[in-house]
C-alpha cells in the first residue's frame, strides 16, 4: 500500500507513511487533514479530520480565579476573560 497525505486538498511533500505527525504545530497546520490510500485493487480516500490549533490563552484582568469554599450542591461561579485564538 501506498499512503499521500493532504491538508485542505495539497498533498504534503514526504507525508507518504501510514501515519502522520506533526511536530511544533502553528497555525499554518490547522485545516482538514486526508489520506489517499493505493493498493493494486485501487485507492481510497479519507474522510476529511479537521484540526484547530490553540494558542496560549492569556488571563487578562485581576483577579484570577480562586479557590471558594462552598456547602455541597450549592452553585458557584467563577468569572474571568482570556485572550487566545482557536
Amino acid at each position: 500500500m501506498t499512503y499521500q497525505w493532504a491538508l485542505n486538498g495539497t498533498n504534503l511533500p514526504d507525508a507518504t507513511s501510514s501515519s502522520l505527525r506533526v511536530t511544533n504545530a502553528q497555525l499554518t497546520n490547522e485545516g482538514v487533514y486526508t489520506v489517499l490510500i493505493t493498493d493494486s485493487f485501487g485507492s481510497t480516500l479519507s474522510e476529511g479530520a479537521q484540526v484547530f490549533i490553540m494558542t496560549k490563552p492569556s488571563i487578562l484582568v485581576s483577579p484570577q480565579p480562586t479557590n471558594l469554599a462552598v456547602l455541597t450542591g450549592t452553585p458557584v461561579s467563577f468569572t474571568t476573560w482570556v485572550s487566545g485564538s482557536v
